[in-house]
């Protein structure tokens, strides 16, 4: 196979991108550039695409972790490291793009955008609890494995007791791994046992969001927070 050097330079990514710009070039291509060099017998193209066509695209690149990537033929240590760390300059563009700050005029869609990616096709539900002061910012942010029913009617309790003492309102944000977005008969249960635990202490329970997808359900979108 040739290498990237022995490509017409029509064909190349670097010279593409330099041609016509980023916006030209695939995302095979805009990986092969990070990847540089590929191996005897594949080049960083093929390397790239056989990546892109695995995990069909690149949102489901954002939860790969080193060992992963690692054992890709042709990624290697090196282009492991070069990989993962675009993965997380990716990640903190979209925290800076995605403010810390939940205002009063609270937007499901911008909590949804900033913590979308902490979920995408995960094997397993996760639960986030992010902490806000009473100016709203983002103080603490925690995830835990499931949202299981020991973790509620067991542990949680715990968890508030853990609480930054700055923390006066929380948003709740776990995933659905199949079906869809809307909430069972055990989430609505978990939910109102925690918005009256949350209470208890003086702390606002100011949304749960549950992703599936690309999609989500705001239980305050839904007026389902009032627990009076």
């Amino acid at each position: 196979m040739p290498t990237i050097k022995e490509l017409p330079n029509e064909d190349c990514p670097r010279e593409k991108a330099l041609k016509y710009g980023f916006d030209y070039l695939s995302n095979a291509e805009l990986l092969a550039i990070i990847i540089g060099s590929g191996t005897k017998n594949h080049n960083a193209i093929e390397i790239a695409q056989t990546i892109v066509k695995e995990y069909k695209g690149f949102k489901s690149l954002l939860n790969l972790n080193y060992d992963t990537l690692n054992n890709i033929k042709g990624i290697g240590t090196i282009n492991s490291l070069k990989i993962l760390s675009a993965i997380q300059i990716a990640k903190r563009l979209n925290e800076e793009i995605n403010p810390r700050f939940i205002k009063d005029n609270y937007d499901s869609k911008l909590v949804f955008n900033r913590y979308a990616q902490n979920f995408i096709n995960l094997e397993q539900e996760k639960f986030l609890i992010v902490q806000l002061d009473k100016n709203g910012k983002i103080i603490h942010e925690k995830i835990f494995n499931s949202l299981d029913e020991n973790l509620i009617k067991v542990n949680f309790e715990t968890i508030i007791k853990n609480f930054n003492k700055s923390t006066k309102k929380i948003i709740l944000i776990h995933n659905h791994i199949k079906g869809d977005v809307y909430p069972s008969f055990n989430d609505v249960e978990s939910t109102i046992l925690i918005g009256n635990l949350l209470k208890k202490q003086k702390i606002l329970l100011l949304d749960h969001l549950i992703i599936y997808q690309t999609k989500f359900f705001s239980f305050s979108d839904e007026n389902l927070l009032d627990f009076d």
